[in-house]
């Protein structure tokens, strides 16, 4: 991985120091002649560049979710490490991994780091420049988002009643200076506060005075990456309004014109490489933010037949009974624009949306999208289910824009693809709850939030089996789990097809706070108790 000066002096301090020698200040002399000198607008653009984390949190938040599958031991394709993460157990020496725990707490607050040293150099110049103010907004919108995303995967989900005592993560603000700084986690509650400050400060700057080019929007935060970010931080924060008003933002009053267009899909070659191009397309309106990540989600989901870690995954299984193809309001035949990809031979049972391109020349970089338009509809259909009957037509009409995009109309073109709240209410209430005997869509929900009643709970339903279905392998499902407190029951299969329950993670179970790295953990820095 290519580093600055920044990365080189400071995660060495800001992964909190782990015994490595470094630098002693961001102001020693760089040895290394692609240095941006953050002196002017133009050496802080190219210092934000890195201002975006170059891992990501997706495989090991797939993993620890319901949308994964254990093929059985009869299967040798796995690792330690995804073994561990499918079973919520510490995934301890695995420091090689790309996508382990250490890597994504270095690489998030490498992001960090850069942000930081754009806002000190900022402030040195002239605070007045409208070009230096929108770059400020992005560097405090990016510090938000970096130190998002390990709370998300290290920490609980919020909860009003609990989280001013939960574990947050060190929420880095400022240049570090020494070699070994030693910061407190603070609580979930501080962090979000944090959060939240950065947002509301970032946010209007950003839209006043951040003006990049079309064909490098999609690489930063933009008025309309950013309101998405919000948006979703603010359902995660249980501020249903304030998801609504930034989702709103990004939707404008016809969604349909940067909504994705799913139906297009079927003029893209049966591919998975053509799929993953496709989905990821930087010019597309629905991908509000794009970028590179060491990962090897592209080799996941995005390479055919080949038998790397399909020990664990989308099984086939899963695909009948809880997802794309299980008996849901629309049926369980063949829906879907996006039609998936089903790998069922010896050592690989998976079914997979293509979603990560890679890198021609190295394998194990994917490019991601981690905000949409799609997913930011589904947040604003989420809130307003939150809000209460009033807003309950409205949510539906959100869910139905998304299903009529979403869905064919199968073979004829006259299936269903939009269902009034009276049906959604009477299709999830006729289901069984899921349970350890047999697996279902209808979950157990556990919130920290209340939910109103039995119909409330049946729209959150659909609203749930929605974004599982939108979100495939994008982590997103695991937080959802975290948020509403649904058991996850892993299943194995025992050699012969059958899939019986080998572990259980049950609602707000601590282990839903992924264990920090090793490294991290000293001073005061604590791990997570389980």
């Amino acid at each position: 991985m290519k580093r600055s000066i920044i990365l080189t002096a400071s995660l060495a301090l800001l992964t909190l120091a782990m015994g490595v020698s470094s630098c002693n200040s961001y102001l020693d002399a760089n040895p290394r002649s692609n240095y941006v000198e953050p002196h002017d607008a133009t050496g802080i653009r190219g210092l934000l560049v890195y201002a975006y984390p170059r891992s990501s949190t997706c495989y090991i938040e797939e993993l620890s979710s319901d949308n994964t599958l254990d093929d059985g031991t009869r299967n040798p394709f796995s690792t330690q490490f995804v073994e561990s993460v499918a079973y919520w157990r510490p995934a301890l020496n695995s420091d090689g991994e790309y996508d382990a725990v250490y890597n994504i707490w270095e690489s998030h607050y490498l992001a960090i780091a850069h942000a930081n040293e754009a806002l000190a150099s900022i402030q040195k110049l002239d605070s007045q420049d409208e070009e230096l103010q929108g770059l400020r907004g992005e560097a405090l919108v990016a510090r938000a988002w970096a130190h998002f995303c390990l709370a998300n995967l290290f920490c609980k989900a919020y909860s009003p009643t609990t989280s001013s005592s939960d574990p947050g993560i060190p929420y880095i603000s400022t240049v570090v200076p020494n070699v070994r700084p030693d910061y407190p986690r603070g609580t979930l509650a501080e962090t979000y506060q944090q959060i939240e400050r950065d947002l509301k400060e970032g946010i209007p700057l950003i839209e006043k005075y951040l003006h990049y080019t079309e064909s490098y929007k999609p690489y930063h935060f933009s008025a309309a990456s950013a309101n998405a970010f919000a948006a979703r931080f603010y359902l995660y924060y249980q501020k249903w309004s304030e998801a609504v008003s930034h989702a709103d933002k990004v939707l404008g009053s016809d969604p349909t014109r940067v909504l994705r267009d799913w139906s297009a899909f079927t003029a893209t070659p049966r591919t998975d490489e053509s799929y993953a191009l496709a989905y990821y397309d930087s010019k597309n309106p629905a991908n509000l933010l794009t970028h590179s990540t060491y990962s090897v989600l592209s080799s996941i989901t995005t390479s055919g037949v080949i038998y790397f870690n399909t020990r664990f995954g989308q099984g086939q299984e899963l695909t009948r009974t809880e997802t794309l193809y299980a008996r849901n309001i629309w049926g369980n035949s063949d829906r879907y624009y996006f039609q998936p990809f089903i790998y069922t031979e010896t050592n690989i049972n998976k079914t997979v949306q293509p979603k990560y391109p890679k890198l021609p020349s190295n394998a194990n970089v994917a490019f991601a999208v981690p905000l949409t338009t799609d997913e930011t509809l589904m947040v604003r259909a989420e809130a307003k289910i939150h809000l209460g009957t009033a807003q309950w037509d409205a949510a539906v009409a959100d869910l139905n824009l998304w299903t009529s995009r979403y869905l064919n109309g199968g073979s004829t073109g006259s299936m269903p693809r939009s269902f009034s709240r009276a049906k959604i209410i009477k299709f999830y209430q006729s289901l069984d709850i899921d349970s350890r005997e047999a697996a279902s869509l209808r979950k157990p929900l556990s919130p920290s939030f209340t939910i109103s009643g039995d119909e409330e709970n049946a729209l959150l339903q659909h609203l749930l089996q929605c974004r599982r279905l939108l979100t495939l392998h994008e982590g997103l499902r695991w937080q959802d789990i975290k948020r509403y407190g649904i058991p996850v029951y892993r299943r194995q299969n025992d050699g012969s097809g059958r899939y019986t329950v080998k572990a259980e993670l049950t609602a707000q179970d601590p282990r839903h706070a992924i264990q920090l790295p090793d490294l991290a953990v000293q001073g005061s820095i604590k791990g997570n108790k389980y």
